[in-house]
């Protein structure tokens, strides 16, 4: 899987010995963290939330491991819009009525992909002071960021969603 890939950034290169103290301060430091956030418009979550349970009562393991964009689990109104990740999507941010899945597969870039392909991008979701969404994507082969024109997703659900043209 994808775990060897982030040991091998502890790896320290002249013994290809593992920096262990490193790996054990930075595994305390995320095992502290909480695994949502709320504001006043929105929840983020790593993976997502069972339908049909609030949010604050899906269980660490639903928040952290769940593949709502797999299979038919419903769409689920939690009461503020949930961004969420953890289901890489291809070219695109998807977009739902009451979900924005942002994960568009930055862990899978390779260094012969172009800037269009299926994978390989860091999307993030910028709302402003006035709460309008815009959708920005870097690509490591333009080395700089890109608003997408917000007119190639269909925006479902104007309560959640309202636009930084």
């Amino acid at each position: 899987g994808y775990g060897g890939v982030t040991l091998k950034c502890y790896e320290n290169l002249a013994d290809g010995k593992y920096d262990h103290d490193a790996l054990r301060e930075h595994c305390a430091l995320i095992k502290k963290l909480p695994t949502m956030y709320e504001d006043d418009h929105r929840f983020y979550v790593h993976a997502g939330f069972q339908p049909g349970v609030t949010a604050h009562n899906s269980s660490e393991s639903t928040r952290l491991w769940a593949r709502p964009d797999i299979g038919e689990v419903p769409e689920y109104d939690f009461g503020k819009l949930v961004v969420h990740g953890h289901t890489p999507q291809q070219l695109y941010p998807r977009v739902m009525p009451f979900r924005l899945n942002i994960d568009t597969g930055a862990c899978y870039f390779k260094p012969h992909h172009d800037e269009f392909s299926d994978y390989g991008r860091l999307t993030v979701a910028r709302w402003n002071e006035e709460n309008k969404i815009s959708l920005w994507m870097f690509s490591p082969v333009t080395n700089k960021p890109r608003k997408l024109a917000m007119n190639i997703l269909k925006i479902p659900n104007k309560k959640y969603y309202e636009l930084d043209q």
